[in-house]
This record gives C-alpha cells, sequence and structure tokens, in this order.
C-alpha cells in the first residue's frame, strides 16, 4: 500500500455523519499492522479494551446496564470514535457501531479491525451488570 493513499485526504471515509476532523487513515492503517501480526495481538487488543471499559464503569460508577450503554455511546461520539446503537431486550443486547475510527470506509478485508472498541463494550457490560452484585 503506498503511503501517499494512506494519509490522503481525499479517500473516502465513509463518515458521513461524524466527518474527520484530521484524516483517519493513518490511525485505521496502524490498527490493521497491530492485528494482523498475529491472533496474539488481536486478543491482547480486545483484553486492553476490556480493561479499559471495566475501569471507566469503575471511575464513573454506573451500575445499571441502560445508563452504561447510554454513557458508552455518549463517550463514543463525543471523542469521535463512531456511532454506537443499542438495544436492550431481556433476552439480547444488540449493540451496533457505525461510522468507526478504525473500520469506515476501509474495504472488506475479513478481518474483525473493531477489536478494541468491541473490547470496552464488553467491559462496560461486564462491569455494568456486576456493579449491581455487590
Amino acid at each position: 500500500m503506498c503511503i501517499e493513499l494512506v494519509i490522503s485526504k481525499e479517500k473516502d471515509t465513509g463518515r458521513k455523519e461524524m466527518g474527520d476532523l484530521l484524516t483517519i487513515s493513518a490511525s485505521q492503517s496502524l490498527n490493521y499492522l497491530l492485528l494482523s501480526i498475529s491472533k496474539g495481538h488481536v486478543l491482547l487488543c480486545k483484553w486492553a479494551g476490556r480493561r479499559v471499559g471495566e475501569r471507566i464503569m469503575e471511575k464513573i460508577g454506573i451500575d445499571n446496564l441502560p445508563a452504561a450503554l447510554e454513557y458508552t455511546k455518549n463517550m463514543f461520539l463525543d471523542l469521535r470514535m463512531g456511532i454506537m446503537e443499542s438495544e436492550l431486550n431481556p433476552e439480547i443486547i444488540t449493540i451496533k457501531m457505525r461510522e468507526s475510527v478504525y473500520s469506515s470506509g476501509v474495504k472488506n478485508i475479513h478481518m474483525k479491525l473493531c477489536v478494541f472498541l468491541g473490547g470496552i463494550m464488553e467491559g462496560v457490560l461486564n462491569k455494568a451488570t456486576t456493579l449491581k452484585k455487590r
């Protein structure tokens, strides 16, 4: 991949609603390089994201699921990481991410690129549901 393409401001990032203050191509390239090295790096990114999500919930002290999901949604928007949508049902929680900073505008390369963000969501969900039990 040519470095000019990676940092090109003309690249369509697919972030129609979020837009870009800066090009996200460099961040996407770094993320891909880290995750493509080995499966261990994917696990490490997911674990790191989970720890971040758990720490966030500990620091802010939210102990219920709807509030945790709303806080995470707003945090992702404020940090321009993506647009998170959640649907809470008695049987299942559905979380969708649009315009992710890691994968928006990237061609399908058959790799999960948002593992760190997924880890954050996992940590948030885990902590929000276990804080109640204490």
